[in-house]
């Protein structure tokens, strides 16, 4: 009787595993390039890998149809992808669409310090001065 039921939950634990294979290719929508190293995570599971330098990655895991993909690379918009959308064990191309990155603007100002017309203080050190007080690293070589 205790082997009936060992062989009933095994048979239930090989028949309702959620095991799936993604295979996928990350690349640039504007100019196909692949993607190296982009990020890819299943969102709310601790599952991630990043692509190799064809772009190209693999993830065998207990999924589930509705688990979302989520695919992140520097510079690029974020994509999020059901696993559903990955069918047969086929390669799926996903394209990443580079992102804008906005930034503030520095403007810089200068002027060219003269004597006499400007708040700077002038002094005139000679070679000797320099190479007395200053160790050699700290000499720049001309």
């Amino acid at each position: 009787m205790k082997k009936i039921i060992f062989l009933f939950f095994v048979t239930i634990t090989i028949l309702f595993s959620q095991e799936k294979i993604i295979k996928g290719k990350i690349v640039d929508s504007s100019n196909n390039e692949p993607l190296q190293y982009a990020n890819i995570v299943i969102v709310e599971k601790q599952i991630g890998t990043s692509t190799n330098e064809n772009g190209e990655f693999v993830i065998t895991a207990e999924l589930d149809l509705n688990d979302i993909v989520k695919i992140s690379y520097v510079g690029y918009e974020e994509k999020k992808i059901l696993v559903s959308e990955f069918v047969d064990n086929e390669q799926k191309i996903i394209l990443l669409e580079r992102k804008i990155l906005l930034s503030q603007t520095v403007l810089v100002k200068s002027s060219l310090g003269k004597q006499g017309e400007t708040p700077i203080s002038f002094s005139k050190i000679s070679k000797n001065e320099i190479e007395d007080t200053y160790l050699i690293q700290d000499i720049p070589d001309y």
